[in-house]
């Protein structure tokens, strides 16, 4: 069934996501760690400020994203359910 195809495949891609952004914050993780040891305040530029905020709301976006994604995905497994339960 298509929809069924479409519901596996974009479980597929949400979690491919979720294990790509895993994967870029521990990278993120370990170049603070290098960057900055003592986990101490740092002085913060122009430069610094315009960097995190634009990771802020990529993160924002992802997150937007993926509970869009999960959502749509779960109202596909329900109609399917429902189709399989003869409730059309």
């Amino acid at each position: 069934m298509f929809e069924a195809e479409q519901a596996k495949a974009l479980s597929a891609a949400l979690e491919d996501m979720t294990a790509q952004l895993e994967k870029i914050a521990a990278e993120e993780l370990e170049l603070h760690r290098q960057v900055n040891p003592g986990g101490g305040p740092t002085p913060i530029s122009p430069d610094a400020v315009a960097i995190l905020s634009a990771r802020m709301q990529i993160v924002t976006l992802t997150n937007a994203v993926m509970t869009i994604g999960a959502t749509l995905n779960e109202i596909l497994r329900d109609r399917i359910a429902e189709r399989d339960m003869g409730l059309d």
